[in-house]
């Protein structure tokens, strides 16, 4: 483990959080938070709105990884240490892993699951072993956020998953990559790892941007209704390195291609910063920081209402469920009518719907129950895991995803 000076990341709070760096006006993106910064130098060369709460979905699993790589450069965890599923890591919603109560894993499986597939179920797997319990991990999540200069979020669980006392900034996550590239170069290129292996299948990493922009390697995007499409993303050109952070997004394109313009614009000079503060002043610790009043984004797809926006133009929109993947169809039209049994008859507005899809060995049907908010979408789930019928919910990233497995 590598620490350098804290300057940049010092640099990046004092002038986001004190206002002591006069910034270009950045192009015209679009409105909910961004930030850029230029890695090797700690400059800010763009910021919008890089203060304001927001939810942080999945790349509060950022945090995660930066408590297991600290426990590993201790010698407290190695990579081939087996882990435990316990009940409360199976039952995790969402994406998966697809765990169940006393399934083993090794801390290498787990944190590959947990950056790659975003799984929940492989976060808390790790967050049990590392604190204790997902609560106490999460104090330490945020004990850790404090020391990293990151003044303006609390953690609340080791995923991301929806809590209204869990929030962060751009800001905040820049200064966390910032730390996991200084701290920890020598395991940085998971972040940028294509594939991983998980029960002799090849998972790809779900973060599109490898392959969208030439140079981005890695870190994190998250996303549930409340938050909208989050990323923290990293980049190499001509061997400088810039990170961006886009909250909100309102769907997968709109933050692809904003994370794009930004980094872009970045490398060819389009947004630069004004002269550098002289002061540095490190932002006191929040003591007891109060949940901000953060309006949900709620994207197309994520009606809070009972009655959702018409998807008939594309039946794979908004949060779903699978419950199981068979060779014949006709198989996966049984799974769907088990599922339905299972719940009285009643799907709870869900559409039940088998989709082709062929990707590697697996069998190629799949029984899907679409057409849900993310409250519903869950709370159905779980109803059905109660009664041992298997479900793993979807969420709208994962569900239009070209490449989605739905394993």
């Amino acid at each position: 483990m590598r620490r350098r000076g804290l300057g940049p990341v010092f640099n990046l709070v004092a002038a986001l959080i004190l206002g002591a760096t006069a910034l270009a006006a950045p192009p015209a993106f679009a409105r909910n938070p961004t930030v850029v910064i230029d890695y090797d130098t700690g400059q800010v060369l763009s910021a919008v709105d890089a203060q304001v709460p927001w939810y942080p979905a999945s790349i509060t699993k950022l945090m995660t990884i930066y408590l297991t790589f600290e426990e590993i450069a201790a010698g407290r965890l190695e990579l081939d240490t087996k882990l435990t599923a316990s009940e409360h890591a199976a039952a995790q919603p969402g994406t998966r892993l697809g765990l169940t109560k006393g399934a083993t894993l090794t801390v290498s499986e787990a944190i590959h699951g947990t950056i790659l597939r975003s799984a929940n179920d492989a976060a808390v797997v790790l967050a049990e072993r590392i604190g204790g319990s997902e609560p106490d991990f999460a104090t330490r999540m945020t004990a850790r956020a404090r020391t990293l200069g990151m003044s303006a979020t609390v953690f609340r669980n080791a995923s991301g998953l929806t809590d209204p006392q869990q929030f962060t900034t751009a800001a905040d996550m820049a200064v966390l990559a910032t730390a996991l590239l200084r701290d920890f170069a020598d395991r940085y290129a998971v972040f940028g790892a294509h594939t991983m292996t998980w029960q002799k299948h090849q998972l790809s990493n779900i973060n599109g941007l490898l392959t969208s922009f030439p140079g981005a390697d890695g870190l994190k995007t998250g996303f549930t209704c409340h938050s909208g499409y989050n990323i923290v993303a990293s980049a190499r050109h001509e061997g400088r390195r810039l990170i961006a952070v886009v909250l909100g997004a309102t769907s997968l394109d709109a933050r692809k291609g904003e994370v794009m313009r930004l980094l872009q614009a970045g490398f060819t000079g389009k947004i630069k910063p004004e002269a550098a503060a002289t002061a540095i002043t490190q932002a006191a610790a929040v003591a007891d920081a109060r949940p901000p009043a953060i309006k949900p984004v709620l994207p197309a797809g994520c009606s809070t209402e009972a009655s959702l926006p018409s998807a008939a133009a594309n039946p794979l929109t908004g949060w779903a469920f699978s419950v199981g993947n068979a060779h014949q169809e006709r198989d996966a039209r049984a799974m769907l009518d088990v599922a339905k049994k299972a719940l009285g008859g009643d799907l709870r507005g869900g559409r039940p719907m088998v989709v082709h899809r062929l990707v590697g060995a697996l069998p190629p049907y799949r029984a899907l129950i679409v057409g849900f908010d993310e409250t519903r979408a869950i709370a159905t789930c779980l109803r059905l895991r109660r009664q041992d019928v298997h479900c793993v919910v979807l969420n709208p990233e994962q569900l239009g995803s070209k490449t989605a497995i739905w394993n």
